[in-house]
């Protein structure tokens, strides 16, 4: 399970964690593996700031330079490159101390409406089980 897996997955993540399970310990072993992957989601966030901090265009008071359009600006196109080089491997990072939740399809069906999107899109957190 890599970074991007856990970004990849955390919307339909949430979505399946607002679901009433009615065996609790279902319900708690999402909520502990949803702390969890936030505490990946923030170490990655501060990670992130630092590659943009180190690599992007600066103003005039230090501070990473934001394009109308929403993307980072860099002086130099090396400098560009050397930030999707380092993000690519930060995201790429696979994660320790985390394993893929296992559980039963039947659980998450009698619990409520999910899609076949989100269950796809968790795949690398959940191992479904029939």
């Amino acid at each position: 399970m890599t970074i991007q897996d856990i970004l990849n997955s955390k919307q339909s993540l949430i979505k399946i964690n607002s679901i009433k399970f009615s065996d609790f310990k279902i319900a708690l072993r999402l909520a502990s593996f949803a702390k969890k992957i936030d505490t990946f989601i923030d170490t990655f966030q501060e990670e992130q700031k630092k590659v943009v901090k180190l690599y992007a265009k600066k103003n005039e008071s230090g501070e990473p330079v934001i394009e109308a359009n929403g993307q980072i600006a860099f002086e130099t196109e090396e400098n560009k490159t050397k930030f999707i080089e380092e993000m690519n491997k930060i995201l790429s990072t696979e994660l320790e101390g985390i394993e893929p939740l296992q559980i039963k399809v039947s659980d998450v069906q009698a619990a409520g409406e999910i899609s076949a999107n989100d269950l796809l899109a968790v795949s690398a957190l959940i191992n479904w089980e029939e």
